[in-house]
């Protein structure tokens, strides 16, 4: 299997993903501007300087993990919801997972922006409720539909 290297800018894009989904389902989020500066900035770098870190990402989705840990204030709902919100970042994996080679960029991002709208609506149905379960309940909807939706259309894009 060929190594996949990132293009500028899909990471970052990817966690505006993940970012977005987080705002919509934790309740404490006056933190979360500053990690969308944080966000747009990398992605400017990126994109100004055509190269993309595997350092830099990770260090930013785990802040992000952070942010959205921290925003939920211990309500279990929106912790689940804010684990959900980097779905786009897996789908967006699972495309390059079950490709023979390394699919092209808008195939990898047609499967990240799939997981967003699930994570997106996670979000804003179970992740918002005072317990967990309603979560859970939206993640085993979400989850299997998105990713069935997502691996069949990044092998029909290729």
């Amino acid at each position: 299997m060929e190594q996949v290297r990132s293009a500028p800018g899909e990471v970052p894009a990817l966690l505006a993903m993940t970012w977005l989904a987080t705002y919509a389902c934790v309740p404490e989020t006056d933190h979360l501007a500053d990690i969308a500066v944080a966000i747009v900035g990398v992605l400017l770098i990126e994109l100004g300087t055509q190269a993309a870190s595997l350092l830099v990402h990770v260090g930013t989705a785990l802040v992000m993990l952070g942010a959205g840990w921290h925003g939920a204030t211990g309500r279990a709902s929106a912790e689940i919801g804010a684990v959900f919100a980097f779905w786009p970042l897996v789908l967006a994996g699972g495309a390059v997972l079950v490709t023979p080679s390394p699919p092209p960029l808008h195939v990898r991002f047609v499967a990240g922006s799939i997981g967003g709208v699930a994570a997106l609506a996670v979000a804003r149905t179970g992740a918002l409720e005072p317990t967990a379960v309603p979560a859970w309940v939206a993640i085993v909807i979400a989850a299997p539909i998105s990713a069935v939706l997502a691996l069949t259309l990044s092998a029909r894009l290729r």
